[in-house]
């Protein structure tokens, strides 16, 4: 963790494109993090939401303090003209002094070209700026959104294609978790390209699990290539908010959601490997060790969600991956600031499967250890079955054992259709039981998490004792 200095600013005035030359009512609210405290030019990657003739849009840019006046960039999605970047700088001393210090002129481009103007005006008397604007806090490493590898669609145009952008978090202490997830499917025969909308709500208390999904043409979906921005008919995510809603077989769940955490990162594969054709499937951690605020609503029932801890994950590839047991936590009872991911995996090579691999990333302590190489995953242990998985890693200073668990009322099961042809199934819980040993050096850490865990397992079996809900 490191101290940053915060800015939090809100403005306000006009925006006119030249097509029209009318003046819509614009406005923009950012929180800018600078870990620079004392480098009074360096960049300030923001985030905020921008305001257009009475609609709300995501925006993320950078703010610059210059001598001269402060610099602003943000770019948004325009419903009709697409990716729109506003830019400009105050001037200090132009026009008069008390305007200059509140008054920032803007231009709008399209594709790098000006289409419009905008202006917009600090509202708030100048003297409580410092108290009201500004705010030293204690943050992880500042990650804007542009350097995150793989944010946007990773769709290059041909052949069959799915992606998911998925979120998913637990109640601090409680046996509760919800997950999101946002996918474009484009499949490599003559079925209809789609986007999904999918949401599932965990509640081991009362042993029920609540599973919806939505399907649309994919035409009236944005999927953005140039940032993570996904936006369905009932649901979009953006910037660091989500929200939506889906329906199917009678229940309804319904989220609105904000999320923060600067956690940096985690390409679960090896780098080499994702610019390559193996493995066919993908998969980044985004945003691991999250914190939710924000309501999720169950067949009408409203739960308030404060500071439960969870993560941001993209997914995509030609093919799913044949079989897997995938296990996630972001925080567990005896170290909230830990993360774990793993996976048992093999794919088929033609007519034959690989190896079982096993892979295995971990920060904890300030330490990350990842067993994620080719070599390493097929010399490593890990073995699972319907619902127990174990798994062994590690080198010859460090070995690290994982044991996973849920019942099969802490399930559901769902169906992912597969691009090059049919469907895969995939159980899932994100209430599972997890517990880790580390030994290294002679020492010996556990990890503990009683119901934090994420299980998910993908089979073409259909033994495994759970109904398939979606």
């Amino acid at each position: 963790m490191t101290t940053a200095l915060i800015i939090r600013e809100t403005m306000s005035g006009w925006l006119k494109l030249d097509a029209d030359g009318r003046e819509q009512p614009f406005a923009f609210s950012i929180r800018a993090v600078g870990e620079k405290m004392f480098a009074l030019t360096a960049p300030r990657p923001f985030t905020g939401t921008l305001s257009l003739d009475g609609n709300d849009y995501p925006c993320e840019g950078e703010m610059t303090i210059r001598l001269t006046g402060p610099h602003y960039w943000l770019d948004f999605e325009h419903p009709e003209l697409g990716p729109l970047r506003v830019e400009g700088n105050k001037t200090y001393g132009k026009n008069g002094l008390l305007r200059s210090l509140i008054t920032c002129p803007l231009t709008v481009y399209q594709h790098g070209a000006p289409i419009g103007a905008a202006e917009v005006t600090y509202r708030e008397p100048m003297l409580t700026f410092p108290f009201t604007a500004l705010r030293l806090e204690s943050v992880g490493p500042v990650f804007p959104a542009g350097s995150i590898p793989y944010y946007g669609n990773q769709y290059a145009g041909q052949g069959g294609h799915y992606e998911s952008w998925f979120l998913r978090a637990n109640h601090p202490t409680r046996p509760l978790a919800f997950w999101v997830r946002y996918t474009q499917f484009i499949p490599a025969d003559n079925r209809a390209p789609l986007g999904e909308v999918w949401g599932i709500w965990f509640d081991g208390e009362k042993n029920t699990t609540t599973a919806v999904k939505q399907e649309f043409p994919l035409a009236d979906c944005l999927f953005r290539h140039d940032t993570r921005e996904v936006r369905l008919p009932t649901a979009t995510l953006a910037g660091q908010h989500l929200e939506g809603t889906a329906s199917l077989n009678g229940h309804t769940l319904d989220w609105h959601l904000d999320f923060e955490g600067d956690a940096k990162p985690l390409l679960f594969l090896p780098a080499n490997l994702y610019a390559g054709s193996f493995p066919k499937a993908k998969s980044v951690i985004s945003r691991p060790s999250l914190r939710f605020q924000g309501s999720f609503t169950v067949d009408g029932e409203l739960h308030a969600l404060h500071n439960w801890h969870g993560s941001e994950s993209h997914n995509w590839g030609s093919k799913h991956t044949d079989q897997y047991a995938w296990g996630q936590v972001a925080g567990f009872d005896d170290a909230p600031d830990a993360f774990l991911e793993c996976a048992t995996a093999r794919v088929k090579l033609g007519p034959l499967h690989t190896p079982w691999m096993t892979l295995l990333t971990l920060r904890v302590d300030g330490k990350e250890y990842r067993f994620n190489s080719i070599k390493q995953s097929v010399k490593a242990k890990g073995q699972y079955d319907f619902f127990d998985w174990t798994l062994e890693t590690g080198d010859a200073d460090t070995r690290i054992e994982v044991h996973i668990h849920a019942p099969a009322a802490h399930f559901t099961a769902l169906t992912y259709f597969n691009p090059p042809k049919g469907s895969k199934t995939c159980l899932n819980s994100k209430i599972a039981r997890c517990t880790v040993k580390i030994t290294e050096g002679g020492r010996v850490r556990e990890l503990h998490s009683a119901h934090g865990a994420a299980f998910e397992i993908l089979t073409d079996r259909k033994d495994h004792g759970v109904v398939v809900a979606v």
